[in-house]
């Protein structure tokens, strides 16, 4: 236990000390806190990345739909299950039956259309027939819209990558300068602790000296002539050692001078190689750039002419329009096409019994409706008067609920049967205007179709332009990271040469070597010194000292380049969909839709008959 002490005591000392020289050489040992950034971008990434190609972007909203679909079935399941456990009246589970499906019936509806749609845009746009008459408008409009959100989302998955990346960088680096800063505060607080013991030995060694010339000198009697030059002699025969150390030092000190300037020599070489090795990869990037660049002016230049030739025949097809257009009209005019009153007026008659007929046969189909919803309110009411029969203030508020639920549910059946009204309506509207003004009725439609031709051809030649636009900048893009890529694999071979921690300064590969040198200097000057100097001693741990600290630098520096490579490596590699894994996904999401599905509705029915026929012995 006092082993354990005296170790906390020892630790908490030496954080201490780390902190005074810390702040007395200005080093920051914060701790980096970038992990929850780095964590965020990594997501954000990832969520760009998902929707950038079209079709996965459809599978993964398929995906989601039947996931969800899946969450609505097992939850009916499990309302089946209970009433199949229920010892309820018949009415009661009757209604609570219907309630089942009634709950999430607009839902289910609205999933399940939107699977059909995007399964018929997947269709479309695999077909590659995207201006086929057989594929509708809608799907081409989504095609678009789904188009220019993959490229937004291309777009920002770049940015996102581009700061995610830097922001692991930065990271890694603070965390390399982060190691080497304690380390080399380690190395200060031991050299310094050395340097002070050296000292003191120092003292010693100077008061051992003045004794021993004392004694020595109290040994001797000699004449006043001769006791002068002796005193001389015995003080450098003692000092000799001292000065034999530091012309030893200065003899060292010199020779590694000498190695300095080879190491900046050998350094410097080493990164003109690379640079020379730079050059050629640039030469050859160049050639192909351009040979890249001359194709994309051709293929753009195309894609104009194109634009150009579809404009063109838009146009010879408007004019033609136009020219017939204007004949019918004339012939219209020459003929003085008009019914009589009484023509009219029997148009008139028929439209209208057509138009009763169609909205008896609206209020036939929304009346199927209308019934069953109210029966089972009604129903709601009856059992909620039965359950809390007892409690009248939970009566009223369940009421209430149940009252303000029909209200919208009516209000939400009778909207839609004024539209459908309305439409039905404006239908046989135009149908008699077409009749009475055949000529006006047809500069409007004419209008009509002329304005969606124009939107037709204006669609087309902006698709050509920005599949073209769009095209290249992929293209570039990815020949880019290419490049890059070798540009990357090169620095990474040359890394301790070219790579420093400031701008227009030595690459760390230089610094360590000389720290290395340095090194071997303090290991040679205490070979030198042993038996000489107690600063012999100093030095050997210096030395040691200092090859630690250099080799725990070289090591993490190591490490930093190597995360950094990696990070520019991933930087220059273009987001991509695995499609595989999302189809399969879907397919196996869709599979698992179809058995909740098929099991839910086949235990529905089931209980469904068994209630039947458990009234029908009831009445019997």
């Amino acid at each position: 236990m006092n082993n354990l002490e005296e170790l906390a005591d020892k630790n908490k000392n030496l954080d201490i000390a780390r902190e005074k020289v810390a702040s007395h050489l200005n080093i920051d040992l914060k701790e980096p806190k970038q992990e929850k950034r780095i964590e965020a971008l990594a997501k954000l990434y990832e969520k760009y990345a998902a929707g950038i190609d079209l079709n996965g972007l459809l599978y993964n909203e398929i995906i989601e739909d039947a996931t969800r679909l899946i969450e609505i079935y097992k939850d009916k399941q499990n309302q089946l299950n209970d009433l199949c456990s229920s010892n309820e009246t018949f009415s009661a589970l009757k209604v609570r039956l219907e309630n089942i499906n009634y709950k999430y019936k607009g839902e289910v509806d609205e999933l399940e259309k939107r699977i059909s749609v995007n399964q018929r845009v997947i269709y479309s746009y695999e077909s590659k027939y995207i201006y086929d008459e057989g594929i509708d408008s809608f799907n081409r409009k989504r095609i678009k819209e789904l188009s220019d959100k993959c490229w937004d989302n291309w777009l920002r998955a770049l940015d996102v990558k581009k700061e995610w990346c830097n922001t692991v960088i930065g990271f890694e680096n603070r965390k390399a300068l982060l190691d080497i800063s304690k380390a080399y505060i380690d190395y200060h607080i031991l050299v310094n602790a050395e340097i002070s013991k050296c000292f003191d030995e120092l003292r010693k060694d100077k008061k051992e000296g003045i004794r021993e010339y004392y004694d020595i000198l109290s040994k001797y009697q000699l004449p006043i002539e001769k006791r002068m030059d002796f005193k001389v002699f015995l003080q450098k025969m003692i000092e000799s050692r001292f000065s034999d150390a530091m012309e030893i030092k200065t003899i060292l000190g010199d020779f590694a001078d000498l190695q300095r300037k080879q190491i900046d020599d050998l350094v410097e070489e080493v990164k003109e190689q690379y640079r020379r090795d730079k050059k050629d990869i640039y030469t050859v990037i160049n050639h192909y750039k351009q040979f890249l660049l001359n194709k994309q002016v051709l293929f753009t230049n195309e894609s104009e002419q194109l634009v150009i030739y579809f404009k063109k025949r838009y146009i010879e097809k408007i004019d033609l329009l136009c020219s017939r257009f204007q004949m019918h009209n004339a012939e219209i005019t020459a003929e003085n096409r008009k019914f009589t009153k009484e023509k009219l007026d029997l148009i008139r008659k028929i439209m209208t019994e057509e138009f009763d007929i169609r909205l008896n046969n609206l209020k036939i189909e929304y009346s199927k409706k209308f019934i069953p919803l109210i029966d089972n309110f009604w129903n709601m009411e009856q059992i909620t008067e039965t359950s809390y029969a007892l409690d009248e203030e939970k009566l009223n508020q369940k009421l209430k609920e149940i009252k303000i639920a029909k209200n919208l549910g009516l209000k939400g059946l009778i909207a839609d049967f004024e539209a459908e009204r309305d439409k039905l309506r404006q239908y046989f509207d135009k149908k008699v205007e077409l009749v009475m003004n055949v000529s006006k009725l047809g500069v409007g439609d004419f209008d009509f179709y002329l304005k969606d031709l124009k939107e037709e051809c204006e669609l087309l030649c902006c698709e050509i332009v920005h599949m073209n636009a769009r095209f290249w900048s992929k293209a570039n893009a990815r020949f880019n990271c290419e490049a890059r890529k070798y540009l990357i694999k090169l620095r990474d071979q040359y890394a301790p040469y070219v790579q420093s921690w400031r701008a227009d300064s030595k690459p760390w590969i230089n610094e360590y070597l000389i720290t290395n040198l340095n090194q071997e200097l303090l290991k040679a000057v205490a070979e030198a010194l042993r038996g000489l100097s107690p600063e012999a001693a100093l030095y050997e741990k210096a030395s040691k000292a200092l090859f630690k600290f250099n080799e725990k630098t070289r090591a993490v520096l190591v490490v930093r380049d190597k995360i950094e490579t990696e990070q520019l490596m991933l930087l220059n590699t273009l987001p991509k969909v695995n499609l595989e894994s999302v189809i399969e996904l879907s397919n196996i999401k869709l599979a698992e839709l179809k058995e909740w599905c098929d099991e839910y509705w086949t235990n529905y029915n089931n209980f469904y008959n068994s209630l039947l026929v458990g009234q029908d012995e009831i009445k019997n």
